[in-house]
């Protein structure tokens, strides 16, 4: 008979057989069912073939683990602690042979072929009691599965490191312990969880030996010293003279030959406190630990991809939602600090006519870091990122000494940065849209800039993972890029910069629908530039655009952001449109305009031109259409030119 019995979570002490075919999980169908939230509908399955019983994962091989490993799909064999979900269960599978029937056709009850008789274990406990009552050869074994069974089913690193400190500090004579783990992007030991006797878990690095730490991460061997300040080895030391350390031991932590950390333990009060059996222990102990260090990185790396991808979503839809192409750079920058948890992003474009980049949004920067020609990371690392259209991903700055690039202030807090390309779409080329082979179009040249990222929140590196994601929004930053270009070349006119008269009559039409929804104003303003033509005829037509260009400018500067729309209207004559607005606020625009174009020095070659516009207004009409608006404002701006030209004319309230 087989049966699974629930050693930790909802219903411990529950035993349940096994069929042939068992399913666990969440659903009420489930043979077995898991009352913990993170199990999932259907988990895992138990079959049975011939004589073995298959333990299979349902979903993620992670959330399955047999005595700490997560497995796929793994033969049971009795003992063997299943972790499914958040539920801990002992399988156990009695194999002796069926006892005799009772009285005379029993025979004697003393058997000879049986030579033991033990009932199945109810819990974890009564595993490791039956354990210890071996003697004091099994104390090990006892608490070697006493470590599984504490840590064996955590995915959460802080309170993993947070159990491993209980389970050293009750297993070790030892006053201090710390657990050191490598960060991933600059294989760096760094501390994550450290602890004096007594007292509450830190992070804050405490005082040990680095020289002990540094020797076992290089050598992946293990350290027993039982006087440090007589061992010649670390005598020297000064953190072993201010913390007094006698006994220590450092052990590796390694899962499948890669070290991901290491773990220390010391005591200052007795020499000889720690022996080869419990450097034995500690390392048989570190090797249980950095299995289950690894399912909890993962789990955490998935976590965190999840948290990236959910934010990259949200900034790519934003971008993707913008038309303007100032914006679209503003929220990017913003995204790209967000997505990542960094402090710092810029981007670059490259001019399209002569190729130079220059800095074209940035977020975190200092001030004088952001100044023109300045970039974010390097003017060299971009322009090698844009030439290449490839992604450059680096987590120490300083292994590239001599690179074009690095300047002498530190203008970071971080040795790791990441840049992307931002693409252009790809050209195509004959036949299919690839290259001049046939083959697709080689990638040189379609950068239009890049996105860099630096200074991480967390004082970490960059992954792979980030520059995938990172990659991925750049894209969707070209694409938006792309799209602005298309609506302005729609919508913007190319000499002044205002929008055309297209677009114009389109916004003036959805003004006047929403004014009659709204019941609220609209007024509109038609200007005129005063005597233009003798520009053009005594200066020549680049004069004259530069006048157009520049009176464009100032238009848009004279009108606040989201006050109103400034549009060519024809020629020298342009439109100010501005919804929500009564007379005495279009005077006070109109005025403005007046003021500004006339103030406003036009510098052609060495010539200072001098300009004055006329204004003409008036307010939409109740059941009026934009029409009658425009055919009234214009009138008004006829008579400010009789009147003499170089003044505001609004229609009579």
């Amino acid at each position: 008979m087989a049966e699974l019995v629930v050693i930790d979570g909802p219903n411990m002490g529950r035993s349940y057989p096994l069929g042939e075919d068992t399913t666990l999980g969440r659903d009420l169908d489930s043979a077995i069912l898991l009352a913990d939230r993170r199990a999932l509908a259907r988990h895992a399955r138990i079959v049975r073939e011939g004589d073995r019983w298959l333990l299979r994962a349902l979903g993620d091989p992670a959330t399955v683990q047999v005595n700490g490993e997560a497995v796929s799909e793994r033969a049971l064999v009795h003992g063997d602690v299943l972790a499914v979900g958040g539920v801990v269960l002992l399988f156990s599978e009695d194999t002796r042979p069926a006892p005799p029937p009772r009285g005379d056709e029993a025979g004697s009850a003393s058997d000879p072929t049986i030579q033991a008789r033990q009932k199945g274990y109810v819990d974890a406990s009564s595993i490791i009691q039956r354990v210890e009552q071996g003697g004091p050869a099994n104390q090990r074994l006892a608490t070697l599965y006493r470590v599984n069974h504490a840590i064996g089913a955590i995915l959460d690193l802080d309170p993993l490191l947070e159990k491993l400190l209980d389970i050293l500090f009750q297993t070790f004579p030892v006053e201090r312990g710390s657990i050191w783990l490598v960060e991933e992007a600059q294989r760096e030991l760094v501390p994550r969880a450290s602890r004096t006797f007594g007292a509450r878990t830190t992070r804050e690095a405490p005082r040990i030996s680095r020289t002990i730490l540094k020797e076992v991460f290089r050598s992946r061997e293990s350290i027993l010293t039982q006087d440090a300040m007589e061992d010649q080895r670390f005598k020297a030391g000064a953190s072993i003279l201010d913390m007094q350390i006698r006994a220590a031991m450092c052990v590796p932590l390694i899962y499948k030959d890669e070290i991901l950390g290491v773990i220390h333990v010391d005591s200052s009060s007795r020499t000889k406190a720690l022996t080869r059996e419990d450097l034995d222990l500690l390392s048989a102990i570190a090797t249980q630990a950095a299995m289950v260090l690894a399912n909890a990185r993962a789990y955490a790396r998935r976590q965190e991809y999840a948290e990236k991808l959910k934010a990259l979503g949200v900034g790519s839809r934003r971008v993707s939602a913008l038309l303007s192409r100032e914006a679209i750079l503003r929220e990017a920058v913003q995204s790209a600090v967000s997505v990542l948890g960094c402090t710092k992003a810029s981007i670059v474009l490259a001019d399209p006519e002569t190729g130079r980049l220059s800095l074209s949004s940035s977020v975190g920067m200092e001030r004088g870091a952001a100044g023109a020609g300045s970039l974010a990371v390097g003017r060299g690392f971009c322009e090698e990122v844009v030439s290449s259209a490839q992604p450059m991903l680096v987590s120490d700055v300083e292994a590239l000494r001599g690179h074009r690039s690095l300047e002498a202030d530190r203008r970071y807090r971080s040795n790791a940065f990441l840049i992307v390309p931002i693409l252009r779409k790809a050209e195509e080329g004959p036949g299919d849209g690839g290259g001049e082979d046939g083959g697709p179009a080689h990638p040189a040249g379609r950068a239009m800039g890049a996105l860099s990222v630096t200074d991480r929140t967390n004082g970490g590196g960059f992954t792979e993972e980030d520059q995938e994601i990172l990659s991925v929004f750049a894209v969707q930053v070209g694409i938006a890029l792309a799209n602005a270009e298309l609506y302005e070349q729609a919508t913007i006119d190319g000499l002044t910069r205002v929008y055309v008269r297209h677009f114009f009559f389109t916004r003036l039409a959805a003004e006047v629908r929403r004014a009659a929804q709204l019941a609220r104003p609209l007024g509109l303003l038609m200007l005129d530039l005063d005597h233009f033509k003798r520009v053009n005829d005594e200066l020549g037509h680049p004069a004259g655009d530069l006048v157009l260009r520049e009176t464009g400018a100032v238009l848009q500067g004279s009108i606040r952001e989201g006050r109103g729309l400034v549009a060519r209207y024809g020629g020298e004559e342009f439109a100010v449109l501005v919804p929500g607005c009564d007379r005495e606020l279009l005077a006070r625009i109109g005025g403005r305009v007046r003021e500004a174009v006339e103030e406003h020095a036009f510098r052609f070659q060495d010539r200072e031109i001098r300009k004055t516009v006329s204004v003409g207004g008036a307010l939409l009409r109740e059941g009026e259409g934009g029409e009658g608006l425009i055919a009234r404002a214009d009138a008004c701006l006829y008579r400010a030119k009789e009147g003499g030209r170089n003044r505001v004319v609004l229609e009579e309230a």
